[in-house]
């Protein structure tokens, strides 16, 4: 039985080892970042082994759930990443702009910003330039979130006549879809708070409503309106999430 609980425990410790890896290899974790998680997914599995360590069918269970949650994190970690690109980007394109206004070239500016990256995002913007812009690896990124990001600076490195326009435009615009995204959020957080509202009073009016009047004697008005209560609440939310606007 020991043999079976210590072949889970390994199995456990070596596809988080391999997860971290991954997101390491990526660029969407910092090595002090990995190490800490290291430690603290090698403490969590040993714990999960020590408490069930009699029995190794719970065992064996737990560590498939703490797999899984790891499945999602390469998820979480791009999410994380991107917020970071979007809310960063402007300010180091400003950089850029000023050390070519200075008299520095395009490349020259790229590498005096990201020559000791510290941060995160820095280290990811880094790789993507030197292997996308500057080596110019072929890599089809239509779909990517980054991709207007490259494509603008392929161009300038492209052009270096244009560069400093073509940044300054791009900033510009960078400037102005962070304003819109900020208002659009504003609004989407309104209409989700209306939404929790009318729900709190909805099943408030809902529990009054069944305790006053007799249950079975109208339990179809009952069901089809949580029926369409249900399929608002549904419809609401993947608009929520699935709106996008044009700017």
């Amino acid at each position: 039985m020991y043999w079976i609980v210590s072949l889970q425990l390994i199995f456990g410790i070596l596809f988080a080892r391999r997860t971290l890896l991954l997101l390491r290899q990526r660029n969407l974790i910092a090595d002090a970042d990995m190490k800490m998680l290291s430690a603290l997914l090698f403490v969590m599995f040993f714990c999960v082994t020590d408490i069930a360590r009699r029995d190794p069918l719970i065992q064996m269970l737990a560590v498939v759930l703490c797999c899984s949650v790891l499945l999602i994190l390469p998820q979480l970690f791009q999410l994380r990443l991107k917020r970071l690109i979007q809310r960063e980007f402007p300010g180091f394109l400003g950089k850029v702009i000023l050390e070519m206004k200075a008299g520095n070239s395009f490349r020259g500016a790229i590498d005096k910003h990201l020559s000791q990256a510290e941060e995160i995002w820095e280290q990811w913007l880094r790789s993507m330039i030197e292997s996308r812009v500057f080596l110019h690896t072929a890599c089809d990124i239509s779909d990517a979130w980054w991709s207007k990001y490259l494509q603008e600076l392929q161009a300038a490195e492209e052009n270096p006549h244009m560069a400093l326009t073509r940044l300054e435009n791009f900033r510009q615009k960078l400037r102005v879809l962070s304003e819109f995204r900020r208002k659009s959020g504003q609004a989407l957080a309104q209409a989700r708070i209306q939404m929790v509202v009318m729900t709190v009073l909805y099943l408030a009016l809902l529990a009054i409503t069944m305790t006053q009047f007799q249950i079975t004697s109208h339990r179809r008005i009952i069901f089809a309106s949580l029926g369409l209560f249900g399929a608002g609440q549904v419809l609401f939310w993947w608009i929520g999430q699935k709106r996008t606007w044009k700017t």
